[in-house]
């Protein structure tokens, strides 16, 4: 724990802005509210739960769950007001066991959807209980997953599959959370050079996990950007770890494979073109990208913008691939929509798009 914190204070000391975030003009609604409980959460106490399982975000895993008929359940009852107080608990029990099985049954979709394409070599190889941070959640089907894991473990499969990465290119990740594709990517392709794009307290969560996995390798910290003029001076096996509000210092680089999975349809308009419209994106060897096909359908505002897979179209480049992306495509989520609280899939499937 004393070096935990250690690295998190040492992250925090070659982060000049790191408590600036919440000021950045294009932040959206949904950013603002995870910045401040990042922030908030930082001053309560960061410890390596927080990695990846926090208010803000999580590996929405399948925790064990118990019947509704069990003591704990009875329990709750007891003191509940009366048996209108005991129906309610008793259908806020059925409810989570339905959440529960819905989950569950999305996971073994998605586990035969990685076992269709030729990644079941990297569900064995990479149980996520053994990862920083991880949840003890049950096993599927004999695999340590949750739903963001076997989302990154697909990514990889493609990663894969597409030859998109050779074992020296440069690779930007824009949005990388705690930096677990990363950690997967490194494993196969060690002499990569990664480049990860975030807000400081995510970045933060790449370097404390990527840091712990791979403590022999170069990390090259926010204060540290600058001297690198072209990306290709990073040396092989290194992470550089760059903050949003300094994306212009990469923009115009050269990098063999360049990635946004999910945050760029999140991207108010103006802000999503910046990242689109900058010479990285454009002039990168290889662009792969998974997002909405409309960021926010008129039935259900998801988010402040009007991005939709029109946006991502980029003149005189030819896709290679394009389908919808499977992983996480039934999951059915209980949420409130027209007055109304019940199981819902997502207002709008996600696409798989490599240039």
């Amino acid at each position: 724990m004393d070096n935990f914190q250690s690295q998190l204070e040492y992250f925090i000391s070659k982060s000049p802005d790191f408590f600036k975030d919440g000021s950045l003009t294009e932040i959206d609604n949904k950013h603002k509210k995870v910045i401040s409980n990042a922030y908030d959460l930082l001053n309560s106490g960061f410890t390596i739960e927080s990695l990846r399982n926090w208010e803000g975000q999580s590996d929405m895993g399948v925790p064990s769950g118990y019947s509704i008929f069990s003591k704990a359940a009875i329990g709750d009852a007891s003191h509940s007001k009366g048996f209108a107080g005991f129906l309610g608990i008793i259908s806020e029990k059925v409810s989570a066991k339905l959440q529960h099985l819905f989950s569950f049954s999305t996971l073994l979709d998605d586990i035969s959807i990685v076992e269709m394409v030729g990644g079941k070599d990297f569900l064995v190889d990479n149980p996520q209980i053994d990862t920083p941070g991880a949840y003890k959640y049950p096993l599927v089907n004999g695999y340590s997953v949750s739903a963001r894991w076997i989302r990154y473990i697909y990514l990889l499969t493609q990663i894969r599959n597409q030859q998109l990465l050779g074992q020296s290119d440069i690779w930007v990740d824009v949005g990388s959370f705690y930096g677990g594709l990363q950690g997967l990517v490194k494993k196969y392709f060690p002499k990569s050079r990664i480049v990860l794009v975030d807000f400081h307290h995510q970045l933060l969560r790449s370097y404390l996990y990527l840091s712990a996995q791979y403590p022999e390798s170069k990390h090259f910290l926010p204060s540290e950007v600058d001297q690198f003029s072209k990306l290709s001076d990073l040396p092989e096996g290194a992470f550089l770890y760059v903050p949003v509000n300094d994306y212009h210092k990469i923009a115009d680089k050269k990098a063999n494979l360049v990635s946004n999975f999910f945050s760029l349809g999140e991207m108010r308009k103006e802000y999503f073109a910046s990242y689109m419209d900058s010479d990285l994106f454009r002039n990168a060897d290889r662009l792969y990208l998974v997002n909405r096909f409309v960021s926010s359908p008129f039935f259900e505002k998801t988010y402040d913008t009007n991005v939709n897979v029109q946006d991502y179209q980029i003149n005189g480049r030819k896709s290679r691939y394009f389908d919808v992306f499977p992983v996480n495509h039934y999951m059915i989520v209980r949420r409130k929509l027209f007055e109304r609280n019940f199981f819902r899939n997502t207002s709008s499937s996600y696409f798989e798009l490599i240039y």
